[in-house]
């Protein structure tokens, strides 16, 4: 027979063992399943931070196109936050506004008060309360023009950001004023030679007229018509100097054969003021790389100043030269006074000086303009200069013989 407490006994430990073994395997299971968890949690964080990294460099290298865009945008462009202190300005924006960015960034846009170009621009804002507007023209220095527009951008209820855009209309609006005084001086210009020329055909057609008078007034009218011709060339010259189109057909040029040929279309004129004009070729002149048209109408404008204010039974001299890689010519003549306070506006568009107003009543103000741009189109320099003691004008253009 089994004694009863030893039974017991063993069935005790038995159950305890079974009891343990169960105990260590559903362990063993909940250790698995949460290395197995763990395993997976992990896997799904990296997955998770791979895509936030790749989101991330996304943005980043969305961000970077963005600024690289702005940053080319020819046009201005000013961000502030809502507290209105700047966060970003473009490159050309700085260039508008004349400006060091590191001097605004994160400033109130009241504390750009104290840089010239941003008054008009911060009184603009101010005036419109932040509101939208589009394309509002201010002047923010002498002869500086830009068209403004604001955007506001919603963040939240109670947050805006703010988007400002300049675009530098400096040269549209000089162009206007280029064509409005166009317009008023070939008006007033071309009034005086159509009046002459009106009033010879008037007389051409009275039937008591010699030969000898009907000449005359043909000979009138052919010179008003030449001068008409050529303010009319002028101001088309005028014209496509301000919109760049200079030189458009270079090549190898004679400087001296053009000059000489530039100077025999004056026969007409020398011989009626009886002047002369003497040509120095000092030494051997090289061909220049330039544009022969152009350069032309340059030496025909200043040899036109030469014979205008030259007194009759004087000298013009031209003086051509070779210094090392450049050609210099001088055109001199005796003058009428020149005033100092116009000596440095000789050259300005629409200029005429009072002597010269009363010597010429007629001309465009347009042909030293004219000459000076061609000149410097060139890659080349003109200078003026006035002898007050023997009364002589000199007109000094260096050109390089090769443009870079």
């Amino acid at each position: 027979m089994i004694n009863p407490e030893i039974f017991k006994s063993e069935l005790l430990i038995s159950l305890i063992q079974g009891v343990v073994s169960l105990t260590i395997i559903i362990f063993i299971v909940a250790l698995i399943r949460y290395f197995t968890f763990r395993k997976k949690v992990f896997e799904l964080l990296q997955q998770r931070a791979a895509e936030a990294h790749q989101s991330y460099q996304t943005l980043q290298q969305e961000k970077r196109k963005i600024h690289t865009i702005i940053d080319n945008l020819s046009i201005g462009v000013i961000s502030l936050n809502s507290q209105h202190q700047i966060t970003l300005i473009n490159p050309a924006a700085v260039k508008m506004m004349d400006i060091n960015p590191e001097q605004i960034l994160l400033k109130k846009y009241w504390q750009m008060l104290k840089f010239p170009r941003f008054h008009s621009l911060v009184n603009l804002l101010s005036i419109h309360k932040w509101s939208n507007f589009s394309n509002v023209e201010i002047l923010t220095d002498q002869n500086f023009y830009l068209s403004v527009s604001l955007k506001r951008i919603k963040i939240n209820q109670h947050r805006n950001s703010y988007l400002v855009t300049l675009e530098d209309i400096t040269r549209q609006k000089n162009l206007e004023k280029v064509k409005s005084d166009f317009i008023s001086l070939s008006a007033h210009q071309l009034r005086t030679p159509l009046s002459a020329m009106k009033w010879s055909l008037y007389l051409l057609r009275q039937e008591k007229l010699s030969s000898k008078e009907r000449k005359n007034l043909v000979e009138q009218l052919y010179l008003t018509n030449e001068r008409m011709i050529k303010l009319i060339n002028d101001f088309l010259e005028a014209a496509k100097i301000e919109e760049g189109k200079i030189i458009s057909n270079l090549s190898l040029v004679n400087i001296k054969s053009l000059i000489k040929f530039t100077i025999n279309l004056y026969q007409k004129e020398i011989e009626k003021k009886k002047i002369r004009i003497d040509f120095e070729v000092r030494n051997k002149i090289r061909t220049i790389e330039a544009d022969p048209g152009k350069l032309a109408i340059a030496f025909r404008n200043l040899i036109d100043n030469a014979i205008d204010y030259t007194p009759p039974k004087r000298k013009i001299k031209i003086i051509l030269e070779s210094k090392k890689k450049k050609v210099l010519i001088r055109f001199i003549n005796d003058s009428q006074e020149i005033l100092p306070s116009e000596e440095a506006r000789i050259f300005s568009k629409f200029f005429r000086g009072q002597n010269a107003i009363k010597i010429e009543t007629v001309g465009s103000g347009l042909g030293l303009f004219i000459a000076k741009n061609i000149i410097e189109a060139h890659q080349g320099e003109i200078l003026f200069d006035f002898n007050r003691r023997n009364k002589k004008t000199t007109f000094l253009i260096s050109l390089p013989t090769k443009l870079s």
